[in-house]
């Protein structure tokens, strides 16, 4: 299966936290227990990287200004692992940092050393004009 495509906006400064859900081609939710996800933004493949982010199907993380992550218990932290729920999570002192223009992505799922390529795409940073 070729990854989907999606791109995306990043405000500099702001927040970023949006939820996608897997699912199998009939429709019913991925159990995501057991997996790992990886993503990076980058310059171009293979360049400069921006953010990192990963997370288990184990882990449970903190909402910080200066966190990112990938919960698989979707953006709230504490959705099932069978509804399929990834969060993604970069907090606004990480994007107040992000100086580029437009940048690559992708999300990688791995479970019994099987990985998928969810998603890839553009990110655009839209630059903040108010810094107080």
């Amino acid at each position: 299966m070729a990854a989907g495509k999606y791109s995306f906006i990043i405000e500099q400064g702001a927040t970023v936290d949006f939820e996608i859900v897997y699912k199998n081609p009939d429709g019913t939710p991925v159990v995501l227990d057991g997996y790992t996800a990886s993503m990076q933004i980058k310059s171009a493949p293979g360049g400069t990287t921006f953010a990192s982010l990963t997370g288990q199907s184990t882990d449970t993380f903190s909402q910080t200004a200066s966190g990112s992550y990938i919960s698989l218990k979707g953006s709230n932290n504490a959705t099932s692992l069978t509804s399929g729920s990834i969060g993604i999570y970069l907090g606004h002192a990480v994007t107040n940092d992000f100086n580029f223009g437009e940048a690559v992505y992708d999300l990688e799922l791995e479970n019994d050393n099987v990985k998928t390529r969810l998603l890839e795409g553009k990110v655009q940073l839209s630059k903040q004009v108010t810094t107080i």
